[in-house]
């Protein structure tokens, strides 16, 4: 499963040369590994590798959380 962070707060990006906004709950684009450290240490953003985060579940129809509920 690959990593993805997800931001906590707004986050200010350069991406093909223009800066934008990256909204609480979007993904970020890739940065370099000591970028996602930084990011992640501050709380800035969250890395979703885990089925039961929510951004998780949006990304898959049916979750192994939702699968055993439907029971």
């Amino acid at each position: 499963m690959t990593k993805q962070l997800i931001a906590q707060v707004p986050t200010a990006v350069v991406v093909d040369g223009k800066r934008r906004i990256v909204q609480p709950g979007e993904a970020l684009p890739d940065v370099s590994a000591a970028e996602q450290h930084e990011l992640v240490a501050s709380k800035a953003a969250a890395r979703v590798d885990a089925p039961d985060h929510p951004e998780a579940e949006k990304a898959t129809p049916e979750s192994p959380k939702k699968a055993r509920g439907k029971s």
